[in-house]
């Protein structure tokens, strides 16, 4: 059920469901309706306790009050991790598993995945032209890792879970032009259709590309074999990033505070494993026919849900701040990382304020005139 459904049914006073499952593009929305349930009046569950999704309860906090729930740990699905190709691996002179290897001891760097690529971009038949590159050229997902990689986002929160302007802080700027600088090397392969970006991994022509854990269904009848490993780490960070996004659970906030406990108490049973299968490994089950080798789940996957390692890119949850337009306008020449920056400042604040709910309409349009 959306958030228009949501609001027009709390607002009437009779919601159409107990729950409502929000994507994390729409709570912002759903926060500022003013609509949604403060779920640590609840007497029945603990929103801090460590079940519930700490990057969703940091996304919906407002000055103490916490709007919405997801269940798992934040790394549980991640997005955006690089799968590569064993074959073209070994063709270009490395181990099937390379990536693995270097991911395990902590060498997979922005540094290393620049000579991977230079290796792995080929002219196999002597005519001047690759005809095996390294990575596919979707610049909107290599700049968004690129910014969570070196340990930073585009858009944060700060301790009151308000968004805050990070475009100008020197990790993010260099994550921006290290992505630039590495697009500028010609070891990435942008497809003839505009759709054809997975084609050009399975179809054997790049050795590499970003994709979400469930992209495993994607490769699932690929000839050759692939692993799957994060995106190398950037200069300012001492670990590896994944990027995460979940649905959003909303309680109506037109229930009375009995009535959400007791929809609280039966998500909190809802919501607990099934006995036998709570074991802190007993995800791994469901994962390991899904992947083509084990280090996949026992390394890549663990590793994406430990601690600190999921993270959110907040400007995605803001229509008008968009990593994706500001690489189109990058990747193309015709804008500057520091140009596209100092142009978007004054609309940014703006969207910045009107998310956090610190301006209203009438303030808005003046500040846009």
């Amino acid at each position: 059920l959306g958030v228009e459904e949501f609001a027009v049914s709390t607002m009437a006073g009779a919601p159409t469901a107990d729950i409502f499952r929000i994507h994390s593009n729409f709570i912002v929305t759903a926060i500022n309706s003013g609509l949604a349930y403060d779920l640590t009046k609840s007497t029945v569950i603990d929103v801090y306790d460590e079940k519930w999704n700490n990057i969703v309860r940091d996304l919906t906090t407002r000055d103490g009050s916490v709007y919405g729930l997801a269940v798992g740990v934040p790394g549980a699905e991640p997005r955006l991790g690089v799968y590569f190709n064993k074959r073209l691996f070994e063709e270009a002179g490395f181990d099937a598993d390379y990536l693995y290897d270097l991911q395990a001891s902590g060498e997979w760097t922005w540094d290393k995945f620049i000579e991977v690529a230079a290796q792995l971009t080929r002219d196999i038949d002597g005519d001047g032209v690759a005809d095996v590159y390294a990575i596919n050229e979707s610049y909107g997902n290599f700049y968004t890792m690129s910014v969570l990689s070196n340990d930073t986002t585009l858009i944060g929160l700060d301790e009151n879970g308000y968004f805050v302007n990070n475009s100008y802080k020197p990790e993010t700027i260099e994550a921006f032009n290290w992505a630039v600088e590495f697009f500028d090397m010609g070891y990435s392969l942008y497809p003839e259709n505009w759709n054809g970006q997975n084609e050009l991994f399975t179809g054997g022509k790049v050795a590499m590309i970003l994709g979400d854990r469930w992209n495993c269904n994607t490769w699932k009848d690929m000839p050759d074999d692939w692993g799957f490993v994060a995106f190398p780490k950037g200069p300012n960070a001492e670990d590896y990033t994944f990027f995460t996004n979940s649905e959003i659970w909303v309680i109506p906030n037109s229930f009375t505070d009995e009535e959400v406990d007791d929809i609280l108490f039966a998500l909190d049973l809802w919501t607990e494993p099934a006995p036998g299968y709570d074991g802190p490994d007993d995800w791994m089950i469901a994962q390991y026919p899904l992947f083509r080798d084990v280090r996949a789940v026992e390394e890549t996957l663990a590793m994406a849900r430990a601690e600190g390692v999921a993270k959110m890119e907040y400007s995605l949850l803001i229509p008008e701040i968009s990593i994706n337009n500001m690489g189109d306008k990058v990747h193309w020449k015709t804008e500057t990382v520091m140009s596209y920056l100092e142009s978007m400042q004054g609309a940014w604040e703006v969207a910045l304020q009107t998310a956090n709910g610190q301006l209203d309409a009438a303030v808005e349009e003046e500040a846009a005139e």
